[in-house]
């Protein structure tokens, strides 16, 4: 039998910060990691390059609010006992990025463009959904902007835009989010030893829209010293 577990003292609690280390929330960066023909084409309506787009998304964002991870249960009833099972994964929410907004508005026209292209609203039509679902990575990075852990979401694409709010009282930085929906998402962890090829195949036609076709350094976005 093991020995239980006692309360910690103060030095035990400071040693446990010295050994498993922690981490600020102000530590993060993201970039977009797979970039489909929707997406591509409202990006080279607003940047000159992939590059500029990514450097832009990784300067000026500033929060990331995560969905919740949650099962749907159900009673059970086993003789005089009821208990619950899961039977379905649930991701609720959506996954919402603060930006700061550049002079020109280019990084929120955007998004905006994306959702333009998505749907046709003279015709009615909507895109296929290999041809705007992205791939969106969520980097925690230390105090030396090493990567710690890294989500990756799956089948993104914007459900909302925030509007921006003037207001001639105001000295603030003028700042929008963006609500977006997916499929589902990892911790790396989960999925390094089955390999990216086979969890998550290549976008319509066999092709992986990244940056430039590599894979695009930690920039520090979110990054506080």
């Amino acid at each position: 039998m093991t020995e239980p577990i006692k309360p910690s003292s103060i030095d035990e609690f400071v040693s446990s910060f010295k050994s498993d280390g922690y981490h600020l929330n102000s530590r993060f960066a993201c970039e977009f990691s797979v970039i489909p023909p929707v997406f591509q084409k409202a990006i080279s309506q607003n940047f000159g390059s992939n590059r500029d787009f990514a450097s832009t998304v990784a300067k000026r964002v500033q929060r990331v609010v995560a969905p919740t991870i949650s099962f749907s249960t159900a009673d059970v009833r086993s003789t005089a006992v009821t208990f619950q099972v899961p039977y379905q994964r649930n991701y609720e929410g959506s996954l919402t990025l603060t930006f700061i907004s550049d002079k020109e508005q280019k990084l929120r026209n955007t998004f905006v463009n994306w959702i333009e292209g998505i749907n046709n609203p003279y015709i009615g039509s909507y895109e296929y959904r290999d041809n705007y679902v992205a791939r969106l990575e969520i980097n925690q990075v230390d105090h030396s902007d090493n990567i710690i852990r890294s989500y990756t979401v799956l089948e993104v694409f914007p459900r909302n835009i925030a509007g921006i709010d003037y207001n001639a009282t105001s000295n603030e930085l003028t700042q929008f989010t963006v609500d977006l929906t997916f499929k589902e998402f990892f911790v790396n962890d989960s999925f390094d030893s089955l390999g990216s090829d086979e969890l998550f195949p290549p976008l319509q036609g066999g092709t992986n829209f990244g940056i430039e076709g590599q894979d695009f350094p930690n920039l520090g976005g979110g990054i506080i010293t």
